[in-house]
């Protein structure tokens, strides 16, 4: 369960559970980190587990 903090954080970084641009999903973003357990990873930025194919608007490549 997230806190109120971490939901108004993706809510303000327009997180989305799916990208609508391949080349630019939460997977293959710089702040991403893999998820040891489960097909889910963590975000530097977000906080919590997000979605692999998942996009915010602080996306930035690796």
């Amino acid at each position: 369960m997230l806190s109120r903090g971490e939901e108004k954080m993706r809510e303000t970084r327009g997180y989305i559970e799916q990208s609508r641009n391949l080349n630019e999903q939460c997977g293959n973003c710089a702040f991403f980190r893999s998820g040891e357990h489960s097909n889910c990873g963590e975000c530097d930025i977000l906080g919590g587990t997000v979605n692999p194919q998942g996009y915010c608007d602080s996306w930035a490549g690796k």
